[in-house]
């Protein structure tokens, strides 16, 4: 089962990628642990209010190697649109190498130098329930 632990805190948030029709993707900066081998993360992807559609947050335990450029996805938790858990997964994926121009290779670039551009940041205080529900309705509005 995925604890949001850090991820439900109120930490800024570094926006990835964004569109209407795939959402909004970031990483919780303050959720980076480096305690082991390999850092891990919470990844959010806050998607856009289409009905009728159940999920509308995908939270991310994702681990990160570093040294061969690697990235997979620990653990899953799906929310409807009042933060409730609907589908939980804990089976880590494969390995997939992070490539560039996406936004596991903009994450893997960003949690393994340890930087975030400040321009990038967002959500400072809310938790992950409160930033997606006020980046939903802008969403929506974008076209592709």
């Amino acid at each position: 089962m995925l604890a949001l632990g850090g991820g439900a805190k109120a930490e800024p948030f570094a926006v990835l990628a964004f569109s209407g029709q795939d959402g909004l993707s970031v990483v919780d900066v303050g959720s980076i642990r480096r305690d082991g081998p390999t850092p891990r993360a919470f990844a959010y992807l806050v998607l856009p209010e289409k009905p009728p559609q159940r999920v509308y947050l995908e939270a991310s335990e994702v681990e990160f190697d570093c040294a061969r450029g690697k990235v997979r996805v620990v653990a899953t938790t799906r929310y409807d649109i009042q933060d409730k858990p609907l589908a939980r997964s804990a089976d880590p994926s494969a390995w997939e190498k992070a490539a560039g121009g996406t936004p596991s290779g903009a994450m893997h670039r960003q949690v393994c130098a340890g930087v975030f551009n400040p321009d990038y940041l967002r959500g400072q205080g809310q938790d992950i329930f409160a930033f997606s529900r006020a980046m939903r309705p802008a969403l929506s509005r974008l076209s592709d």
